[in-house]
């Protein structure tokens, strides 16, 4: 799990911009750090609104760090619920698998060391002082049940002394800083393109991790090479030759016979893949002699049906073993 940090200070559009992110990157969940206010259900209702929640002590910030910790160990979490009206924990919790992307945002988000350690990308988003003010006021009426006047009283007196005691000095440790606020379009594409980047690169690396396949129902390797091999969801097949499973020796047959056993022996090896000829999806047949083509499209009728893979068929020279025929298979898996 890839896990970003965006702090800015109240009303800077941390939000906005992370919404607007996990709009553009696929399996991108944003995590608001006023998730994690601290229960205040132990105080008459009247204190605590009073409290001062841009203090770092308003947090939990241990559950904080334990539960992203639990995500990028690869855990599911139950992320707390907070009323803001209230300043109550609620007694519901919502249940976070670990997502690809994970960004928490908050004013403090930068500004706890034990966040940034177990962060891969730090950024902070900047706005003029008046511009955040209006936009708090706007959200904490609307959203909040605030008054203009308590937020005002409220911004005096905790917001703006903790923005210049721990807000703003976290934007230090910040890789990128973001003017403009939440619509920054410039920073989002830059971001979102990067996430995408990785992304990718983490997909490809997961789907082209190499498996060596093996079986003892179909001859083994008669030189520095394998069965099959699974890659990015196919299974790639060496070439296979009527040799016998057991013995390893030929099988001394008509044309026909050493078709079939070939056609066997590729069968047990996609089993082995957890694949089958019903899943093929290209075949290359080699053929000593061309003249050969008509009986060889009657044997392969029989074990193909009606899955009709792309196929080539050309005539070599000479084959391992001096044999007829020789085949081998890309499958889905």
């Amino acid at each position: 799990m890839y896990t970003i940090l965006l702090g800015g200070g109240s009303g800077s559009g941390k939000t906005l911009w992370a919404r607007e992110l996990s709009e553009r990157v696929s399996g991108l969940v944003v995590l608001g750090m006023d998730r994690y206010y601290r229960d205040l259900s132990h105080l008459p209702e009247p204190e605590r609104s009073g409290r001062n929640f841009d203090a770092p002590e308003s947090f939990d910030l241990p559950l904080l760090c334990e539960q992203m910790t639990a995500l990028r160990g690869g855990e599911s979490v139950d992320l707390p619920v907070y009323d803001y009206r209230r300043h109550v924990r609620a007694k519901e919790t919502e249940r976070l698998a670990p997502p690809p992307f994970l960004l928490i945002e908050g004013i403090l988000a930068l500004a706890v060391p034990e966040l940034r350690e177990r962060a891969d990308l730090l950024l902070f988003i900047e706005v003029p002082p008046e511009v955040a003010y209006q936009r708090r006021l706007e959200r904490d009426v609307a959203e909040r049940g605030r008054t203009p006047d308590s937020v005002a009283r409220q911004y005096e007196a905790s917001v703006r002394p903790m923005h210049e005691r721990h807000v703003w000095p976290s934007a230090s440790h910040a890789h990128l800083l973001i003017t403009g606020g939440g619509r920054n379009r410039v920073a989002l594409d830059l971001i979102a393109a990067a996430l995408l980047s990785q992304q990718y690169a983490q997909n490809t690396e997961l789907t082209m991790t190499r498996e060596i396949v093996h079986t003892d129902h179909a001859p083994q390797p008669i030189g520095p090479y394998s069965q099959a091999v699974v890659a990015g969801g196919l299974v790639f097949t060496a070439g296979q030759i009527a040799l016998h499973p057991a013995t390893g020796q030929l099988c001394n047959a008509d044309f026909k016979e050493e078709a079939r056993r070939v056609l066997d022996n590729l069968k047990a090896v996609l089993e082995a893949a957890g694949s089958s000829l019903d899943a093929a999806v290209k075949v290359t047949i080699y053929l000593a002699d061309m003249n050969r083509f008509g009986e060889l499209n009657e044997i392969y009728a029989e074990y193909f049906g009606k899955a009709r893979p792309a196929r080539s068929t050309v005539q070599a020279a000479r084959l391992p073993r001096d044999v007829a025929v020789e085949i081998d298979v890309i499958a889905a898996v």
